[in-house]
């Protein structure tokens, strides 16, 4: 398995796992801009750290989760 981050417009990082054929097969390289859809999440934050605007924009029933990144 490789661990794949994903960094948007925003700052904000999307972590996620693939199998080393999956990105092998995908023709995947870093630094490559890719589209991606998100079936499960968790959101993560570092100790003490301030959530992203993002997540506290979804937590008060602003916009929805991923507009605007």
């Amino acid at each position: 398995m490789l661990r794949v981050e994903l960094e948007l417009p925003s700052g904000l990082t999307i972590r996620s796992r693939m199998a080393k054929e999956e990105y092998a097969r995908l023709g995947l390289s870093e630094g490559q801009d890719v589209s991606f859809l998100i079936l499960r999440y968790r959101i993560l934050r570092g100790e003490n750290g301030p959530l992203s605007p993002e997540i506290v924009a979804a937590q008060h029933g602003g916009a929805t989760f991923g507009e605007g990144i």
